[in-house]
């Protein structure tokens, strides 16, 4: 259980610091500031995500370090959301400014569409009309005026022919026929071009497809709270915060479970360590029904310890002192780490502080009961 936190917990938080370790790369064009502001942010999220763990580990050698190293720990997990913060929301504004570009491309041909279709709309009724037809009515227009300028003589009154005036009226509606034949083609021609850049637009929009919405998260949270839409926004960033916050306090606690389970096995063999004892040999199990009892560490050291002001026993003596009551009393001692974890819950039951000045430890205002006796008694053995 505890590797497995423990890994889950490293392997979140090295995610976390390249997460944010990228974020600080991205904020600037310069490579070698990219780099300065990469390896600050990643430094703060590995004094924020692992710092708690360190000062668990060091609560047991001093307390006020372990509160100092845990403060700052606390400020650089807080400078570390805002950088996961950041980061994430950066990570989202890729996506969103491709929405927001593929919408106003939508709203454009839209707008287009509309624009075209209205002036097609608008244009007055017309036959349509091809080259083919402007040219013929040009040929007769054309054949008019030639007619009328042989029955009319250029002109002249003189040489004006008996059919001249019906000449001139020919060419009048040639002409005019010209005219509306012309402008029908322009008509035309309009019509087609506007048809064409209209159906241009749609197929642009049928490539671009329906409208999307822009903050898919953010719209999700307020139809599901029933907020107004002008509140996405909002929303969004509040879930990207409470991720950021979530995943941290996750790894935080992993990495804080990982130190404090090992705790529980590092303990006793830590404190013996400290008092410099050397566990004896574990006997080899053999059958017999004369097994001892084993001593009861707080029954014992309640008869052996005695409360007194400025004195101190240190706990390698205190573990002596057991193990001779437990002989007198013939029954089985425990275990040097069995002993150790034992009279750790029994001095805090009993309010009995532990110090460990120098890399010893020592249980303050205790003494053991009869030990100045047994000064006076040696030192007289010694004296004869």
């Amino acid at each position: 259980m505890r590797s497995a936190v423990g890994i889950f917990g490293l392997l979140c938080g090295l995610i976390v610091i390249g997460l944010v370790g990228r974020y600080g790369y991205t904020s600037t064009d310069v490579e070698t500031d990219a780099w300065i502001v990469a390896f600050l942010f990643g430094a703060i999220a590995v004094g924020g995500l692992f710092g708690h763990a360190v000062a668990v580990r060091l609560w047991r050698r001093s307390k006020l370090a372990s509160i100092a190293f845990g403060l700052v720990s606390a400020v650089a997990l807080v400078l570390n959301l805002s950088n996961s913060l950041g980061a994430i929301a950066g990570r989202a504004d890729h996506a969103t400014m491709e929405r927001v570009t593929t919408n106003r491309a939508i709203r454009a041909a839209e707008a287009e569409v509309k624009r075209l279709t209205d002036l097609r709309d608008a244009m007055p009724p017309f036959v349509p009309t091809n080259a083919a037809a402007v040219a013929a009515a040009k040929r007769v227009a054309d054949a008019a005026t030639t007619a009328k300028e042989r029955e009319c003589d250029g002109g002249n009154p003189r040489q004006r022919g008996d059919h001249c005036r019906a000449r001139e009226g020919d060419e009048r509606n040639a002409i005019e026929r010209l005219a509306n034949v012309t402008a029908a083609m322009a008509a035309t021609d309009r019509a087609v071009k506007l048809e064409a850049d209209a159906k241009a637009q749609r197929d642009k929009l049928a490539a671009l497809g329906p409208i999307v919405t822009v903050n898919v998260q953010g719209s999700a949270i307020t139809k599901l709270f029933r907020l107004p839409d002008g509140e996405a926004e909002f929303a969004a960033t509040v879930q990207q915060f409470g991720i950021a916050v979530i995943v941290e306090m996750i790894i935080v606690m992993c990495m804080i479970a990982w130190e404090l389970l090992g705790s529980a096995q590092g303990t006793a063999s830590e404190v013996m360590r400290e008092m410099n004892i050397v566990a004896p040999v574990k006997p080899r199990l053999v059958a017999t029904t004369n097994v001892e009892p084993v001593g009861s560490v707080p029954k014992i050291m309640a008869t052996v310890l005695e409360p007194a002001d400025g004195e101190r026993v240190e706990l390698a003596d205190a573990y002596r002192a057991y193990v001779a009551r437990c002989k007198a009393e013939r029954r089985r001692a425990l275990p040097p780490e069995q002993f150790a974890e034992s009279l750790k819950k029994f001095c805090e039951e009993c309010g009995i502080s532990i110090q460990r000045p120098s890399g010893r430890v020592y249980l303050v205002g205790v003494r053991c009961r009869g030990s100045k006796l047994e000064r006076v008694q040696t030192a007289s053995k010694r004296a004869s």
